[in-house]
Formats: C-alpha cells, sequence, structure tokens
C-alpha cells in the first residue's frame, strides 16, 4: 500500500454526482498532475459523508478541513493555494457540524455507534489493503479461531 502525505476525500453518492463531483474529481486529478503532485497527494472516492446541503464536498486529511460547493473552477485555486502553500481557501470551507441535515442526523443518532460503516469516507472503497489497515476482517479471523458453537453464543 503506498502512503501518500495527503488525502482528498470526493464523496461519489447519488448526490453528489447530480452536483458535479465526477467533473470536480476529473479536474482536481488533472490539477494534481500539473502541479506533478500525484506522489503525495491521493484522491479517494467515498461514499456519502453526511454533509447534504453543502453541494460538491471535498474532504483534505490530514488537516481535517473541509469544502464545500467546490466548483471545477475552483479546484485550481484550492490545489495552489492549499496543498501547494499550505493556506486554506477559507471561502469555500465549510464547518460540517453546522450542516442542517447533519444536525438532524445527530441527534437522532446520539446513542448509535457507527460500526459497518466506520471506515466510510476514511479509507478507498476499493482497496482492499487499506480495509485490512483498519484491522477489516478482524471480526472473520476471530471467529475462525473460535469453536461454532462459540461463534453461535456471541451472535446470540
Amino acid at each position: 500500500m503506498k502512503l501518500f502525505s495527503t488525502q482528498i476525500i470526493v464523496p461519489v453518492d447519488s448526490n453528489s454526482v447530480l452536483q458535479g463531483a465526477l467533473e470536480v474529481k476529473h479536474v482536481l486529478e488533472e490539477t494534481i498532475g500539473k502541479y506533478n503532485l500525484g506522489s503525495q497527494i491521493s484522491v479517494v472516492e467515498t461514499g456519502a459523508l453526511g454533509i447534504y446541503d453543502q453541494g460538491v464536498v471535498l474532504a483534505v486529511f490530514p488537516d481535517d478541513v473541509y469544502y464545500g460547493g467546490v466548483k471545477p473552477t475552483d479546484v485550481e485555486e484550492i490545489v495552489t493555494e492549499h496543498l501547494l502553500k499550505g493556506r486554506v481557501v477559507s471561502r469555500l470551507t465549510i464547518d460540517r457540524s453546522l450542516s442542517s441535515k447533519r444536525l438532524v442526523e445527530k441527534e437522532s443518532g446520539k446513542s448509535q455507534q457507527k460500526i459497518v460503516l466506520r471506515n466510510a469516507g476514511l479509507i478507498d472503497p476499493q482497496s482492499i489493503d487499506e480495509y485490512i489497515a483498519r484491522d477489516g476482517y478482524g471480526a472473520l479471523a476471530k471467529a475462525l479461531a473460535m469453536q461454532p458453537g462459540e461463534v453461535i453464543q456471541v451472535l446470540t
């Protein structure tokens, strides 16, 4: 698994695609290539981040910066200012905790713990290496080490 100093998450759920996420991703990849940043920056498609009212969203890690309402014409500025110069493009940043639909989700799921989708938005869903690196298949390994009766007892 190749390690990158920066990872940019691009949600490509149906809502994001309708708002232009694939075009933004394409321009982002081209611009990263234009500045020879491909060995340092990984662009990863993921499912929804739970931010539904901010247009196309880009999440930049490890900086933990979220850009919303991103258009293809904004990409050059994000790459040159944020990725090359280390200056966040404040006019595009969003506070993901204030997203109106996320607040509803936050309140309704207050006592819930994400298990199945805990890696959503954190890993490339097409990379088994990234899944394994985040303890993917850990439960399978544990179950295979148990007797059949023990597995049934844990599940019931």
